[in-house]
């Protein structure tokens, strides 16, 4: 696989771990990049575990989930060559994250593939702010 493509690739999961500002789980990560045939399953996989390695993003495990959330220098990162991203990828990705995503109070609702959905509980912190539940 060409280099060029595959820092396209991660280029984009770090563009949709930093526009949703919470962890992501694979499948939710897989959902766009899949849906869309921008790529294979494995070459995805092998960009997750890239940029893990990197420390640009970081891996929680949880039961049977992995979630991922962009670090400090996965951010910095993304700040320096988000440019690279095409204008109409990221209009792709950022139509793929309202479309999938509606809030409830206490929580929110990700639409994965059809009839699945995948919840991540919230809690309001003393700023008032919601967080994701651990």
């Amino acid at each position: 696989m060409a280099t060029e493509a595959l820092t396209q690739y991660k280029l984009m999961i770090l563009y949709l771990l930093h526009s949703v500002k919470y962890p992501l789980s694979n499948s939710r990560l897989s959902g766009f990049l899949l849906e869309n045939e921008y790529t294979t399953y494995f070459t995805l996989q092998q960009c997750i575990n890239d940029l893990v390695e990197a420390s640009l993003i970081s891996a929680e495990h949880s039961q049977s989930t992995t979630r991922y959330e962009i670090t400090e220098e996965g951010k910095q990162t993304l700040s320096f060559f988000s440019q690279d991203i095409p204008e109409l990828v990221r209009e792709d990705m950022d139509l793929f994250l309202s479309k999938n995503k509606s809030r409830q109070i206490g929580g929110s609702i990700f639409r994965l593939f059809g009839d699945r959905y995948e919840g991540i509980p919230c809690a309001a912190g003393n700023s008032g702010k919601s967080h994701p539940a651990l």
